[in-house]
């Protein structure tokens, strides 16, 4: 099964009462699972389980028809891009800034990649550069901090939403271990010899598709060496960045353990 570049409602329909939701899926290059949240987003009803078994031993159940669609629902879905409560709720906000009147500041519009991708940042294990390592993989792939979380979603809706402008296809990639991002160095100034963590990474790469070609995407935050100074119960800061008083005191605390 070749994955469309989208697909509506009722096509949806027609494919899982074609077929097993595993096979449908693996044609999205997604899960089972997933595919049923799509589902469930688009309202499309899908067999119930043991469907398959019962048309193996003849039986016919009864196929629910698809509902119409309702004011505010999603019609269509491309494969890569974000689903949930979420896109649900971009779609909305999409349909209500169309029928504003021009007079009114239009509603700042998230590329579907990005709907939702803050918090899920912000769930972050502890890292030594201050570089976020989600704990969700299912991810677009941006290697950025806290501090320049924000900046770093602006930059990519602006990219994002800029190729998808140039008829640019952004989404990402079907997961599967042949499609994996190239290691990224984020120091500007590599030392060798030295232990080096590598910087998280999504289990699916973030693609463009321009024309039959596909490039992968990679935003990422650039790191420093910073000299650093441990300060109160144990934290580091840059020393750049301490005041005299603090400095005093760190240096005083470190004389008396010494």
């Amino acid at each position: 099964m070749t994955t469309p570049a989208s697909v509506t409602r009722e096509q949806l329909y027609e494919l899982v009462w074609r077929e097993p939701m595993l096979k449908v899926a693996q044609g999205f290059g997604v899960s089972s699972s997933y595919l049923a949240r799509v589902c469930t987003e688009l309202r499309v009803p899908r067999p119930e389980r043991g469907y398959w078994a019962k048309l193996e031993f003849g039986k016919n159940p009864a196929r629910p028809p698809l509902p119409a669609p309702q004011l505010n629902d999603i019609t269509e879905w491309k494969p890569g891009a974000a689903i949930g409560t979420a896109q649900r709720t971009a779609v909305q906000r999409r349909k209500k800034s169309a029928t504003q009147p021009s007079t009114t500041t239009p509603v700042d519009q998230r590329h579907d990649l990005l709907v939702g991708a803050r918090p899920l940042f912000l769930k972050t294990r502890a890292t030594d550069n201050e570089l976020l390592r989600p704990y969700k993989r299912c991810l677009v792939d941006i290697v950025v901090s806290e501090k320049n979380l924000d900046e770093a979603l602006n930059a990519a809706n602006a990219l994002f939403n800029a190729l998808e402008g140039k008829k640019h296809r952004v989404s990402l990639g079907a997961s599967n271990a042949h499609a994996r991002r190239a290691e990224v160095d984020v120091r500007e100034v590599p030392i060798k010899n030295r232990y080096y963590r590598q910087v998280w990474s999504p289990d699916r790469v973030t693609i463009v598709r321009i024309g039959r070609l596909e490039l992968g995407l990679t935003l990422f935050e650039m790191t420093e060496n910073v000299e650093m100074m441990r300060v109160g119960s144990g934290k580091y800061v840059p020393v750049r960045d301490l005041t005299y008083e603090k400095s005093s005191i760190s240096v005083v605390e470190r004389s008396a353990l010494g």
